[in-house]
């Protein structure tokens, strides 16, 4: 008896050990997004959670794209390829990942839009499951037709610093 006794103790034991090194990050907060193209980062993106759906907006472009857009003479950047409610809008403070649903530790089923393109896409995101501090976005034309991009996330306090 003492010994199934010991056992019981033992497993709860290992298995509380084993539980606290686990805790789960969420997709929520900010994040550093690169260009598809050039892989360099681009913008800070701050994820949220409104009325049980995942959003996503441009809280801040980084310097390296600033200097491109005032280049292109395209500074304060608005999207003017967007269609209906979002043509000629700020790109800095707007909605561009809308609507997404969890399933499963997935959040599916929203939209997401390409500022640069117009374009809408279905899409995706779930946190890397080797890297918890990795986003991925997934944009899809239709589902085996997709991109995965890979966001960095950073703190609070990144954010204001840079």
């Amino acid at each position: 008896m003492k010994g199934i006794f010991l056992i019981i103790i033992i497993m709860l034991f290992t298995l509380n050990i084993s539980m606290a090194g686990e805790s789960e990050k969420d997709v929520y907060g900010y994040w550093k997004s690169f260009n598809m193209r050039t892989k360099k980062p681009e913008a800070i993106v701050k994820i949220y959670e409104r009325d049980k759906k995942l959003y996503g907006k441009v809280v801040k472009l980084l310097p390296a794209k600033i200097k491109e857009l005032k280049d292109m003479g395209e500074y304060p950047p608005l999207c003017k390829k967007c269609p209906g409610e979002f043509k000629n809008k700020p790109i800095i403070g707007l909605d561009f990942i809308n609507d997404l649903k969890k399933e499963d530790g997935l959040w599916k089923d929203g939209k997401i839009l390409d500022p640069e393109t117009g374009k809408i896409y279905d899409v995706y995101i779930y946190l890397d499951k080797k890297n918890q501090d990795i986003l991925k976005v997934k944009g899809c034309i239709f589902k085996p037709l997709c991109r995965t991009q890979s966001w960095e996330r950073i703190s609070e306090d990144d954010y204001t610093s840079n």
